[in-house]
């Protein structure tokens, strides 16, 4: 889990130009909890939301995924992103913490 804006929250980013989907969940995992790359174990769903940029209201659907890392990872939070902690936590836990409704039913699916 992150510690982003007040919010415990999972690493999310935006798609850039040429990547795929799955090389932006990889790439935005690693550049937020500056590690390697992890690799994919298989996709766990999409979630819709909407938030404020700019001065208008921008809809995001994020494709989340179950990912492993192949090597022991010391993490370092990305500041320039607003990111103060990374903390490996329990399950129940995690789905307490998280400050989201979707991204407490996308670790149920997890779990499951």
């Amino acid at each position: 889990m992150i510690f982003r804006n007040g919010v415990w929250d999972l690493p999310k980013g935006k798609l850039e130009t040429g990547e795929t989907i799955e090389m932006c969940a990889v790439r935005e995992v690693s550049e937020e909890v500056g590690s390697s790359l992890p690799a994919i174990i298989g996709k766990l769903g999409e979630t819709y939301h909407e938030y404020p940029e700019q001065g208008k209201v921008m809809g995001k659907t994020t494709h989340w995924y179950s990912m492993i890392f192949t090597q022991p990872e010391s993490f370092v939070p990305q500041e320039e992103e607003g990111i103060e902690r990374i903390e490996w936590m329990p399950f129940q836990e995690a789905v307490e913490k998280a400050g989201y409704d979707n991204l407490k039913e996308i670790l149920k699916i997890f779990r499951a």
